[in-house]
C-alpha cells in the first residue's frame, strides 16, 4: 500500500482527534456522572477506567468459597495447526 493512499485517512483521524481534544470530549467525566460506587458504568468501572471496585463483600477470608455461577457452551471448537 502506498503512503499517498493512506495519508488522507491519517489526516482525517488526526483532525477528529484534535476536535475531540479541543472540545473537551475526552476529558474526565465529573464525579456526578460516574454513578454509584457499585455500578460499573463502563468496562473499566468508571469513565477514567480505574478498574478498581470499592466493594468489600469478597475479601481474602471468603474468596476460597467462590464457585462457578454460570457458563455458556459455545459448542465444539477445533484448534487449527499454527503451521497451516
Amino acid at each position: 500500500m502506498r503512503l499517498a493512499s493512506v495519508a488522507p485517512l491519517w489526516i482525517a483521524v488526526l483532525a477528529v482527534a484534535a476536535l475531540l481534544v479541543s472540545s473537551g470530549a475526552l476529558a474526565a467525566a465529573p464525579a456526578s456522572s460516574r454513578g454509584n460506587d457499585g455500578d460499573w458504568t463502563t468496562d473499566g468501572h468508571d469513565y477514567n477506567a480505574q478498574r478498581y471496585s470499592p466493594l468489600d463483600r469478597i475479601n481474602e477470608r471468603n474468596v476460597k468459597s467462590l464457585g462457578l455461577a454460570w457458563f455458556y457452551d459455545l459448542g465444539h471448537r477445533t484448534r487449527r495447526d499454527p503451521g497451516s
